[in-house]
Parts: structure tokens; C-alpha cells; sequence
């Protein structure tokens, strides 16, 4: 719903209409017995024109890079030494122009820009395998430069760069018969994206820092036939992390907001069945689960201390489960649920998404044709529960516009055709 100051999302015609061409090649060479080089290109094009509740943007966006991989492996008596490295560099640039949104079409113009931003990394990791052990050491170097110049105002064009970003990681895997046990420690910065730094309609903010993090993790997986395990613990230490805030108009803030603690543990199961049967080609059950403890370790925002909250935007639990079969004359099937526990959507954690069930369903059928041909035809149903929830939730959204309404029970068809050379 709208105000006296701002439509609403109806009356706006908000959306977010998107076009990308991407295309790439990728080239790999053996120099020599024990040393393999891979060398990527690509390059990509999007439009994008999103009519908001305050503006309507119109931005297209260019951008290429490359990367280069050289693998060497060395067996040393019973083990095997390995060691990667190389380098990565991306060039992106945005043009931007911002309009006055008038029932979806744009009308005066209120700002251009243009954002240059380029992102490269030197990058090695050394593996050594030896009776079951396997450690892993590795780093890279980062660098970001962003350029931003605005044209309409008129203004001076500012520089922010991230130079000299050290990214270590350490990890140790040990595998005994048919259980692996594993850990790591690493640590890492993020620099902010384009889209933080400058948010559409919204003023750049080329002082936000970039966070920095440390990440320690622990986790077994295991066969205990018929089931496959994995569970993986860890803690997540974020410092400058940067949050969503919005604006009267509906738009959007990144801030720094200081220090944050994400601990969590991650586990998924899975077990073959009708293994038996000779008319089932393939069918499994499986089962993930998450627990997310994320909560902020020192963060003032206007005076008000948010310390000990929930991080706004995610789930305490979620539970992922369902049920595939394929037959061998083709006919497939499938059942999924998936449990998404009340998430929190304000620092303050004073408003809260409901809880919600998801079941979903789908038949199909695949057939081989020719020797290289290949069609899949699926029918299926979401939200069979038709259940009423919020889907994309706005974090920290003003005049209380947090939710966004997600389908009810829906139904869908598709059709793939593939040929294979």
C-alpha cells in the first residue's frame, strides 16, 4: 500500500524486468606430463529496468574477465603432492539513469551515473595426500578499484580501491573405510558489490568497508549402507558486516554495522530405495536440516544498541525433505517438502514472517530418441498446502513494508529437448 508521499507497489507497476546474453570459452592445455594449464573468457551483457515505489532505473551493464589455472601433480613415494594457482581479473561497467516513476514509465530524469569497477586476485593452494591424511594450505591476494562519476547533477568522480587483501585457508581431511572427518580454518574479506555501494535511486556511499571475516569449520560424512551422511558445524566471526536499511521511498541503505557471531550446523541424509524392484531404474529419500544462530555481536545504529539480536533475514530452522523415483520405461515422479522456521525482519527483532510448510509434486516422463537426442516432459504443483506467506521479505523495510505475497497453489508445465554431439 502507498502514502501521501509514495504509491504503492500496484500503483507504481513495480517490477524488475531483466535481460542477460552471456557467452564464454574456456581453453585446456598440458604443457607437460605433471603440469596442466585452463584458461576461461567470458563476457556478458544485462539490461535491467526496475520501476520502484520512488523511481524507475534503467541500467546496462557490461561486463568481461578472465582466469587462469595451473595444476601440477607430483607423486612423492605414497603420497601425492598437488599445487594449484594462477590469477583472475574481471571488468565491469554500469550506466545508470534514473527517472521519475510514473505508473511504471519513466518520466523526468533525475540522475545519471556511471560505476567502473575491476576485481582481480593472485591466487595458490598446495594438497598433500599421504595414508588417508590429506592437508590442505592455500591463499590468495585481492584487489578491487571502483570508479563512480556522476553526470546529472553534475558532480566530481570518486575513487575507492581495496588493495593487497590477504585470504589464507588451512584444511585437514582424514578418511578411515567409509567415513571421511574433516576441518578448516580460513579467513577472508568481501569487499561491498556495486549494487551496495551504489543502490539504485539512492545516494553512493563509497565509505562503506569491506567485511572481514574468519571462519572455522568441522564435519564428518559417511556411508553406513543403505544411508549417506553429512553433517558440518561452524562459526563464522564477520566484522564491518553490511546490513540492509530502507528508506521512506521504499528503496534501499547498505551500512556497516559492526560485529557479527553465525554459528550453525548443516545436515543432510539420503538412502536408495526399492533397490530391489527391476522396474525402478533409480529412487532415493533424502532429508537436510539447517540451524542458523546468527546474531549481532556489537552494533549502534542512531543511539540504539542492537547487540545480542537475531541477524533480520534468517531462519533459525529449515527442513528440507522429499522423494524421488525414476522407472526404466521412462515415467519419473516426485514429492518435496520444505519447512522454513519465522524468520526476523528488523534489527530490532520486534516483527517476524510467520512460519510456513511448503509441499510440492511433480510427474513426467523421459525418453531417449535417436542416439543423441533426449526429451523431458514434467507437469507439476507448488504450495500444494496453499499455504498464505511472505516470499523475499524487505529487511528492515520503513513504514513497516516487510513482506512481499508469495504464490498460492500453482501449477506448472515444461519441456526439454536435448541433442547431444
Amino acid at each position: 500500500s502507498g502514502n501521501a508521499f509514495f504509491p504503492g507497489a500496484e500503483g507504481a507497476q513495480a517490477s524488475v524486468r531483466q535481460r542477460t546474453f552471456l557467452t564464454g570459452a574456456s581453453f585446456t592445455q598440458q604443457i607437460i606430463p605433471k603440469l596442466q594449464s585452463k584458461t576461461a573468457l567470458y563476457g556478458a551483457y544485462t539490461q535491467l529496468l526496475n520501476p520502484t515505489v520512488q523511481n524507475y532505473a534503467r541500467l546496462s551493464e557490461p561486463h568481461f574477465g578472465g582466469r587462469t589455472t595451473f595444476t601440477f601433480v607430483q607423486p612423492v613415494g605414497l603420497s601425492l603432492f598437488n599445487i594449484n594457482f594462477g590469477a583472475e581479473w574481471q571488468q565491469g561497467f554500469t550506466n545508470a539513469a534514473i527517472f521519475q516513476n510514473k505508473g511504471g514509465k519513466p518520466d523526468s530524469l533525475q540522475q545519471t551515473y556511471e560505476v567502473a569497477n575491476r576485481q582481480s586476485l593472485v591466487f595458490a593452494q598446495a594438497t598433500v595426500d599421504v595414508h588417508g591424511w590429506s592437508l590442505t594450505a592455500g591463499a590468495s591476494i585481492n584487489n578491487l578499484a571502483i570508479k563512480y562519476h556522476p553526470f546529472f547533477p553534475p558532480l566530481a568522480a570518486q575513487t575507492r580501491t581495496f588493495k593487497n587483501k590477504l585470504a589464507p585457508r588451512i584444511a585437514l581431511l582424514k578418511k578411515v573405510s567409509n567415513i571421511t572427518v574433516y576441518s578448516s580454518i580460513s579467513k577472508g574479506f568481501s569487499p561491498p558489490t556495486t549494487e551496495e555501494f551504489f543502490p539504485s535511486g539512492d545516494d553512493a556511499n563509497l565509505n562503506l568497508s569491506a567485511e572481514d571475516g574468519t571462519n572455522y569449520d568441522l564435519g564428518f560424512r559417511a556411508t553406513f549402507k543403505p544411508f549417506y551422511i553429512d553433517v558440518n558445524a561452524f562459526h563464522f566471526s564477520l566484522q564491518n558486516s553490511i546490513v540492509q536499511q530502507r528508506t521512506a521511498g521504499g528503496g534501499s541503505q547498505f551500512i556497516n554495522a559492526g560485529s557479527t557471531a553465525q554459528n550453525g550446523i548443516e545436515t543432510s541424509v539420503s538412502v536408495p530405495l526399492f533397490q530391489n524392484m527391476s522396474a525402478i531404474q533409480r529412487s532415493s529419500f533424502w532429508v537436510s536440516h539447517t540451524y542458523h544462530h546468527f546474531k549481532y555481536k556489537s552494533f549502534v545504529k542512531d543511539t540504539i544498541a542492537y547487540s545480542g539480536k537475531s541477524l533480520p533475514g534468517v531462519a533459525p530452522h529449515t527442513l528440507f525433505a522429499g522423494f524421488d523415483v525414476l522407472q526404466k520405461q521412462g515415467f519419473l515422479a516426485s514429492v518435496s517438502y520444505l519447512f522454513t522456521d519465522k524468520i526476523p525482519l528488523n534489527d530490532a527483532n520486534s516483527v517476524y514472517a510467520n512460519e510456513y510448510h511448503l509441499l510440492g509434486a511433480k510427474v513426467g516422463i523421459q525418453k531417449e530418441f535417436g542416439k543423441k537426442g533426449h526429451l523431458k516432459i514434467t507437469a507439476g504443483a507448488d504450495n500444494l498446502l496453499n499455504q498464505k506467506y511472505s516470499l523475499g521479505n524487505d529487511v528492515n523495510g520503513f513504514g513497516r513494508r516487510y513482506f512481499n505475497a508469495a504464490p498460492r497453489r500453482n501449477y506448472y508445465t515444461s519441456v526439454a529437448v536435448q541433442w547431444r554431439k
